[in-house]
């Protein structure tokens, strides 16, 4: 059963229902009734059906044989002896399926949760800035009318806010470049405004401390969004464990 696809072995495990009964006995059922919407679903064909049942009456495999019922071909467990290994496996590979649902669901409670912090994150540091930059209005209200002050701010936020985008870049690429980063679609957009975001409170940031030349106020920004790398990270970094260890851990212990 390992050697099937996922897929094939959701199919599987439908349609072993009608090979083996509760007790463990063993049923003969045509191909017909075993590719029934009730079965397998609407989506499934009676050929889908019948090429992953072949796969089960191999020599190598022996699960399934062939047989006719009423001049219909079907199938049936190859021999009696198989019938209550075939059902526990059933069984403990719909409870693995539900425990991975369950263990998705929860993954994405998290995620949803972390994004909601790493919001609130955003918007402190916004808040913080704003209010360090509202205490120290009256130097930044001078750059306003100041031609000197106003390019020293200028060069000091320009180089603040490139030196957050290059870290904040930098940090996207080094969890793509990670084997357990899975990125979905629905975060891009809010990763890139929490960039801008964080990119723009890094440009104030040399504008408070009065950074003196550009190259300093690039390495303010470099390092401000620090925080903010390692909650992205907690966010968007979702460990894909080995969804079958488990279970072919099972199927071994059924199959010895």
């Amino acid at each position: 059963m390992s050697h099937l696809t996922k897929d094939e072995q959701k199919l599987c495990a439908k349609i072993f229902d009608r090979l083996v009964t509760g007790i463990g006995s063993k049923v003969a059922y045509p191909t017909e009734g075993l590719a029934a919407d009730e079965v397998v679903g609407a989506d499934t064909t009676k050929e889908d059906v019948q090429a992953v049942l072949d796969k089960l009456t191999t020599r190598q495999a022996r699960i399934l044989k062939p047989v006719t019922i009423d001049g219909m071909p079907g199938f049936e467990i190859f021999h009696d002896v198989l019938a209550l290994p075939v059902l526990e496996w059933k069984r403990d590979f719909q409870l693995q399926t539900r425990r991975r649902e369950e263990e998705q669901l929860k993954e994405e409670q998290l995620r949803r949760g972390s994004i909601w912090s790493a919001a609130a994150l955003v918007l402190l540091a916004t808040v913080v800035t704003v209010g360090v930059s509202l205490l120290n209005a009256d130097t930044i209200w001078q750059w306003k009318f100041n031609l000197p002050g106003l390019r020293d701010g200028l060069r000091q936020f320009v180089g603040g806010f490139v030196g957050g985008l290059v870290a904040q870049v930098a940090t996207s690429f080094r969890l793509r470049s990670q084997n357990n980063f899975r990125f979905g679609r629905g975060h891009a957009l809010a990763l890139l405004i929490g960039q801008l975001i964080m990119a723009f409170i890094s440009g104030l940031v040399p504008i408070l401390f009065d950074a003196q030349s550009f190259l300093t106020s690039f390495y303010i920004g470099l390092s401000s969004p620090l925080v903010l790398d390692s909650v992205v990270g907690g966010i968007l970094q979702v460990p894909i464990k080995d969804e079958d260890d488990d279970l072919k851990s099972r199927q071994g212990k059924i199959a010895s």
